[in-house]
């Protein structure tokens, strides 16, 4: 396992802060190496060994202990041309008068021309109601991200409790004609404002994408390989498929430990699946859809009672896996995305539905 070197310059009293914060926040496993006491100053110098390949960028892990880190890289023992990705360094101060830490900051115009470039969202048709885009803008300027699967009063709330800017989802705000800004939508827009937080929504387009989408990411998950598109909707195809042979079983096996619960089962095809199709969401009214399209399996989020026995008649298995679990996979993707591409933190916020 490689080896990363973390280098903090930090007061003397908060050594113990700082060791206690990798303990209890970043769940990372390391060992002390060298300490530095610089008298002139009440610093400290503290070279921490991680053991173990950070999942987050040395911007989140600062964010997390809450201390500047002034160099990251591989310890020289273990370098590899592999992990260079890792070999980062970020202008950090050095904290001689308390925890104040300077995060890095982008332009909120950048982030939505590039998200709208990359997610094409002025070629995607969408459903009515969708509004794919920048839907709340803040002051211009991000320094946090957060992803959500809805936008709602619950998560954005969350997103102001983690100090984000700009909080990413599938489904927005503005689904039906507008309404009064009255009771918890005044709660909402208000929260927004007061919080100086950014909305980007983006539905269809981030369902589809070949790389951040959320279908893309359940196949991925899934080990399935050889994609294809499928399941036409709006002129284009929004789902992927593929011809493999795998156990029903084993597939249903995969599906509860991916998305965190057993799977809903109708089990009207062969129990070994030969032809696998996905659209994440609410796609189960579209069964004979999918069935037509050559599939003997498909896996969505939800669908109606009556798709029961529909699923009996057309000789086709059907996983409901739940609208909300089918669909983390994109606004991960996409915040995991951004916060490389800029250089900054970023949460993903778990509010499921139930649904």
């Amino acid at each position: 396992m490689p080896e990363y070197i973390l280098k903090t310059n930090q007061q003397r009293p908060a050594k113990a802060l700082l060791l206690g914060s990798l303990n209890d926040r970043t769940q990372l496993n390391y060992r002390v190496i060298t300490r530095q006491w610089l008298s002139d100053h009440m610093t400290s110098g503290i070279n921490v060994i991680i053991t173990t390949a950070p999942t987050a960028d040395m911007i989140n892990i600062a964010g997390l202990i809450n201390t500047p880190i002034v160099r990251f890289q591989l310890h020289r023992s273990a370098h590899h041309r592999n992990e260079a990705s890792y070999c980062k360094t970020v202008i950090a101060k050095n904290a001689q008068h308390g925890f104040s830490f300077p995060m890095p900051k982008a332009l909120l115009k950048d982030i939505v021309r590039y998200c709208d470039r990359t997610l094409k969202i002025d070629s995607i048709a969408d459903y009515d109601g969708a509004l794919n885009g920048l839907q709340v803008e803040n002051n211009g300027k991000i320094s946090r991200i957060t992803a959500a699967v809805d936008a709602s009063l619950s998560t954005v709330r969350m997103a102001i409790e983690d100090k984000a800017d700009l909080l990413i989802v599938h489904h927005g705000l503005f689904w039906s004609p507008q309404q009064p800004w009255t009771g918890k939508k005044r709660d909402l827009i208000g929260e927004l404002v007061e919080h100086n937080l950014a909305v980007y929504s983006s539905h269809l387009p981030l369902d589809l994408h070949p790389r951040l989408g959320n279908n893309a990411g359940l196949f991925k998950a899934l080990q399935l390989t050889k994609p294809k598109p499928f399941f036409e909707e709006h002129d284009q195809f929004i789902g992927l498929k593929t011809s493999t042979r795998l156990d029903r079983d084993i597939l249903s096996s995969r599906l509860e430990s991916i998305l965190g619960s057993s799977p809903t089962l109708l089990a009207g095809g062969p129990k070994v699946c030969k032809n696998i199709g996905i659209v994440t969401g609410g796609a189960g009214s579209s069964i004979a859809k999918a069935a037509a399209e050559g599939v003997d399996t498909f896996i969505t989020g939800e669908g109606p009672h009556w798709t029961g026995a529909l699923a009996e008649e057309l000789g086709i298995n059907v996983f409901y896996g739940g609208h909300y679990a089918t669909e983390t996979f994109g606004v991960k993707a996409l915040g995991a995305h951004l916060a490389k591409k800029y250089s900054l933190p970023w949460t993903f916020l778990d509010h499921p539905t139930g649904l």
